[in-house]
C-alpha cells in the first residue's frame, strides 16, 4: 500500500534517534535495520535533512563529506527531532483504543506488555493519570456493520452509489469483502448489473439494505485470499524511482524503459498515479486508461472555471 504522510513521518523522526546512537553507519547497513532499499534509505536521509529551514543551525545537519565520499551517516545536530514526541489526549486515546482491540489477537507475551505501553503513551500525553482521555469522535463508515452482517450470512446487498462525476446509479453487489484504504472504507463484489468484479467507496453508498442470498462467483472465488490485483506498467527511465519508491517488483528493464508490478490497493490512487505518469508511460492496461482518463476529465471540469477566470 502507498505510504501515507504519517507513516512517513513517523519512519523519520524513529530513524533519527537510532542514526545518533550509530555515528558513521553505512547506508546498506541503515537500509538493511530499517527494511529499505538504498535508494530509498537515501530519499529518507535527504528528507529528514530538508525538516526546518535550509540554512546552517536551523536543521538536521549530517556530516555530507563523510555522506558524499564514503555513503556513511552521520548526524551531527538533531535539533530536538531524536526527543520523545509529545501527543495530544486524542492522540493518546487512539492509541490505547488501538491496543485495546488487538490485545485478544496478540500472545500472552506481547499481551503482557500492553499495560508499560499504555503507561507510555499516557506519559507522552503530558497530563496526569487524573486527566480524562478523549476517545476519537471519527465515526465508522455508513453501511459498514450492514455489510458485515450480510457477509456472515452469506447475503447480497442493495443500494445506490454516486461516481465521482456525481452519477447515480442502482447496484446489487454480492460481496467479497471489505478493506480501509487510504481513501476509506471499500467494499469489494461481484456487481451483477456490471457483470463483474468491483469496487465500491462506502462514503458514496446510499440507502444499503441486505438483499436475499448472495449468489455464487467463481471469480469471486478466486479473489478470496489471492491479495491485490496487480497491475503493470512500463514507463521510461525517467520514471525509473517506481521501482524503488513503491512496492513494486521489476519485470523488465532495458537501456530505453523498465516493467513494473504495483499491487493496486486503492483505484483512487492508481488512477492518480498514472496521470502523474502521462509523460513517461509507453504502456498501460486499457482498463486503467479509461480509469485515469475519467478522473483526468472530472479534474479538468472542476478546474475550468478557475482558468478561465484567470486568463
Amino acid at each position: 500500500m502507498p505510504e501515507s504522510t504519517a507513516q512517513a513521518l513517523a519512519r523519520h523522526l524513529s530513524m533519527v534517534p537510532w542514526l545518533l546512537t550509530h555515528p558513521g553507519i553505512s547506508l546498506g547497513e541503515a537500509a538493511a535495520h530499517f527494511g529499505r532499499t538504498r535508494r530509498q534509505m537515501e530519499r529518507d536521509v535527504l528528507a529528514i535533512a530538508e525538516v526546518g529551514d535550509s540554512r546552517t543551525g536551523e536543521t538536521v545537519e549530517f556530516d555530507w563529506d563523510l555522506w558524499e565520499e564514503e555513503r556513511r551517516i552521520l548526524v551531527r545536530r538533531s535539533y530536538g527531532l531524536d526527543l520523545p514526541p509529545r501527543l495530544t489526549d486524542a492522540e493518546a486515546s487512539a492509541i490505547l483504543v488501538g491496543l485495546a482491540a488487538i490485545a485478544p489477537g496478540l500472545d500472552d507475551r506481547l499481551r503482557a506488555r500492553i499495560p508499560q505501553v499504555a503507561l507510555a503513551v499516557r506519559a507522552l500525553a503530558g497530563g496526569t493519570q487524573e486527566d480524562p482521555l478523549v476517545v476519537s469522535g471519527q465515526k465508522a463508515a455508513p453501511g459498514l456493520a450492514a455489510i458485515g452482517a450480510a457477509l456472515e450470512a452469506g447475503e447480497s446487498v442493495s443500494f445506490e452509489y454516486v461516481n465521482a462525476a456525481g452519477k447515480r446509479s442502482t447496484r446489487h453487489v454480492d460481496p467479497e469483502g471489505v478493506r480501509l484504504t487510504p481513501s476509506g472504507w471499500m467494499l469489494h463484489g461481484w456487481c451483477r448489473a456490471a457483470a463483474g468484479l468491483r469496487r465500491f467507496r462506502l462514503d458514496r453508498v446510499e440507502n444499503l439494505r441486505r438483499d436475499g442470498p448472495a449468489e455464487s462467483h467463481e471469480a469471486l472465488q478466486e479473489t478470496q485470499g489471492s491479495g491485490p490485483e496487480m497491475l503493470r506498467l512500463t514507463v521510461d527511465l525517467g520514471a525509473r524511482w517506481l521501482a524503488d519508491v513503491f512496492d513494486a517488483t521489476l519485470v523488465a528493464e532495458d537501456h530505453e524503459s523498465v516493467t513494473v508490478e504495483l499491487p493496486v490497493w486503492d483505484e483512487a490512487w492508481v488512477s492518480a498515479l498514472v496521470i502523474d505518469l502521462v509523460p513517461h508511460l509507453r504502456h498501460c492496461e486499457d482498463r486503467w486508461h479509461r480509469v485515469a482518463a475519467r478522473r483526468a476529465a472530472v479534474i479538468r471540469d472542476a478546474w475550468a472555471p478557475v482558468l478561465e477566470a484567470v486568463r
